[in-house]
């Protein structure tokens, strides 16, 4: 947990009494919370949204040059950086706090699968992209809830990718109304990326960083929530439990994240997944204290350990994964599977030992049960 948990960069003071009339422990802990949102502001949250608003300048430049000449080179640079604005969201995804949490960002960027006229099981009472592209749907038609399966990085994969078996084909499907959407889509990525990095630089970085109390409603306990939700539900829920139905449901693998490019969803996974170690074990800026130092701290040696090794399981179960994950649900369920259970072990470590060990509290429901 690369920056929420530096969180605590906490200097956590233990002090223990024991009554010599008495065996219980008394543990009394605190930590520099000002330090602690400071430091993972300024070396984790803006370096990281910083890194992100290029990739989505890129992005809309590659697709500015797109439709001033829709050639197969053209295609091919703008493919390349969407895969490389795609990768970089997969880092700010963790960061579901202050104007990310009030706009639902994640869900306008991120709702798979997406909606369309050839995938009407994902348009129950929702538009979807044909038809907005038919009815030259602007911005101003992209704010609301139904909204959100109908555009972001999702609905660029089927425009990308879904048009046709070929290149040549999709070039032959796109028409000018099809370019028109594709702006429209690939503007609102590169806007809503610089909102948010221009909040953190200021309103929101301020309030951030000075509010650190220790109850449910500060920024402490707030990122903690905010990092185990996307941790949990985005990383192994959406991109795992769903279309492998690990839960509930049927097994489906168009619900996989990239469907139309399938074969890039495993390194969406990993770039999610590298980014929840950094956060955890920290980014080796020189003073930085890392969220594993934290733990470690309060004589908790055994529960950083506990975590290391789930996440070297999980790159371990990784390297037997299809780069598919849709071939891998069709074929191989079971390997899908395993990769679910390592990472619901430390899912579970966040929300019961880490949770505990800093005296958190979970504001958001699941069922779950762990």
């Amino acid at each position: 947990m690369r920056r929420f948990f530096l969180g605590f960069l906490a200097l956590l003071l233990l002090n223990t009494s024991c009554d010599s009339d008495s065996s219980e422990v008394q543990q009394v802990t605190t930590y520099n919370a000002a330090a602690y949102l400071q430091d993972v502001l300024n070396n984790q949250i803006i370096p990281d949204y910083t890194a992100y608003t290029t990739l989505t300048e890129d992005l809309v430049t590659a697709k500015d040059n797109f439709i001033s000449d829709a050639s197969e080179a053209n295609l091919t640079a703008l493919r390349t950086a969407y895969k490389e604005a795609y990768l970089g969201f997969q880092t700010v995804m963790f960061y579901g706090i202050g104007a990310a949490d009030t706009s639902n960002y994640y869900l306008f960027m991120n709702s798979y699968p997406t909606s369309t006229e050839a995938n009407p099981s994902s348009a129950v009472g929702i538009s979807t992209v044909d038809a907005n592209i038919e009815n030259e749907i602007t911005a101003s038609g992209l704010t609301g809830t139904n909204s959100q399966p109908v555009q972001g990085y999702p609905a660029v994969d089927y425009l990308l990718y879904g048009l046709g078996d070929t290149s040549a084909a999709i070039l032959d499907a796109l028409s000018e109304k099809h370019l028109a959407y594709l702006s429209v889509l690939i503007d609102k990525i590169d806007s809503e990326a610089d909102t948010l990095l221009t909040d953190w630089q200021t309103t929101y970085g301020v309030q951030f960083t000075s509010n650190t109390s220790s109850s449910s409603t500060g920024s402490p306990n707030l990122f903690f929530n905010a990092f185990t939700y996307a941790f949990e539900n985005y990383l192994r829920r959406q991109k795992i439990d769903i279309p492998s139905a690990a839960k509930v449901g049927d097994i489906d693998s168009s619900k996989i994240e990239s469907v139309y490019q399938d074969d890039f969803s495993k390194e969406l996974f990993v770039a999610a997944f590298e980014k929840f170690e950094t956060l955890y074990i920290g980014t080796g800026v020189e003073g930085e204290v890392s969220f594993s130092d934290l733990i470690i701290s309060l004589d908790r040696t055994d529960l950083d350990t506990k975590i290391k090794n789930q996440i070297a399981a999980v790159y371990t179960q990784l390297e037997t994964n299809n780069p598919s994950f849709k071939d891998e649900i069709d074929n191989n369920i079971l390997n899908i599977l395993t990769l679910r259970d390592r990472v619901h072990d430390i899912v579970e470590s966040l929300k019961i030992d880490v949770k505990s060990t800093f005296n958190f509290t979970i504001n958001w429901a699941d069922s779950d049960g762990d």
